[in-house]
């Protein structure tokens, strides 16, 4: 979709996870994909070469992450299979030469206008919410359900007319807001900057701010069917995350308060101090607005 697009082109540029997400399934994998299909003939040799080497370093047996869900008879099942594939893997790895690492181009950032033939804008502007000593907190969490529902709602959906707007603080630092279906572009980013001097100054009726607490932990804590649970504990493997980690975080959620979200202000101004844009839209409203970007291109 082009909201996702946008914020995942934005936080290209912002961290290593991104640039490589984007390389995996983004704009810069879509651009490998139309440069092959157009060079195909010339280029399908290196291209087959270059899939080998990649095989090989991607199938061994220490980079190898198996997870099963089941129950305990169709587990002993599985590690039989699984036995026997590790050993094919360990014999394949024999005649596998590691020559290099992967190592991604260093980016410069770079904000970007994506155009369309569509007539509204999908506006992201992503950057880093923890840099120096800044750390997680679950009131984060907190402070994405009040931007979603409050401040961006009413500034870019009620005010602005775009369709809707999004936002997402993460473990890591990485943080993004997008617009969907806008139809305006210059004016979603004004409201974007502004955002620090609205938490700076947050101040809410306290049964208001009751409902967005509720409001963030019936999305953190719900049911969980077997498959669900599988990907979640996988998932925390992962990203290192432990029962103890998830559970400060639940905590700081329900224990949250209005000075807690004020406190978040250095984390909106960390973000708002180094951010890049990328603008999905309209190549008519790029154009005009042409100023705010590096570079712009057609999709």
């Amino acid at each position: 979709s082009a909201h996702s697009l946008a914020a995942g082109r934005a936080l290209a540029y912002i961290s290593k996870e991104s640039q490589f997400t984007d390389e995996l399934i983004g704009q810069s994998y879509y651009e490998f994909l139309s440069d092959m299909e157009e060079h195909f003939d010339e280029k399908q040799e290196t291209l087959i070469q270059t899939m080998q080497e990649l095989i090989k370093g991607i199938c061994r047996k220490e980079n190898m992450i198996l997870s099963m869900t089941c129950e305990k008879e169709a587990f002993d099942k599985f590690k039989t299979i699984a036995e026997g594939f590790i050993e094919q893997v360990t014999q394949h790895e024999t005649e596998a030469k590691l020559e290099k690492k992967l190592e991604l181009p260093k980016l410069v950032p770079a904000n970007e206008g994506i155009k369309t033939a569509g007539q509204v804008q999908f506006v992201a502007l992503g950057g880093d919410c923890l840099k120096g000593d800044l750390s997680y907190t679950g009131a984060l969490k907190v402070l994405k359900t009040i931007m979603s529902y409050d401040y961006l709602w009413s500034n870019i959906r009620v005010k602005g007319g775009a369709y809707g707007c999004m936002c997402n603080f993460l473990r890591n630092g990485n943080s993004y807001f997008v617009s969907y279906r806008d139809p305006n572009l210059a004016e979603t980013i004004n409201v974007y900057k502004t955002v620090s001097d609205y938490v700076k100054d947050f101040t809410i009726d306290s049964r208001d701010m009751t409902k967005f607490v509720l409001g963030t932990i019936s999305t953190t804590d719900t049911p969980l069917n077997p498959c669900a649970k599988g990907q979640r504990d996988y998932t925390c493997y992962i990203s290192k995350l432990n029962e103890e980690m998830l559970q400060k975080e639940r905590d700081s959620i329900i224990d949250c308060q209005q000075e807690d979200i004020r406190a978040l202000y250095k984390q909106m101004e960390s973000m708002l101090s180094e951010y890049v844009l990328c603008v999905v839209g309209n190549e008519d409203k790029i154009e005009e607005q042409k100023a705010l970007f590096d570079k712009t291109f057609n999709l």
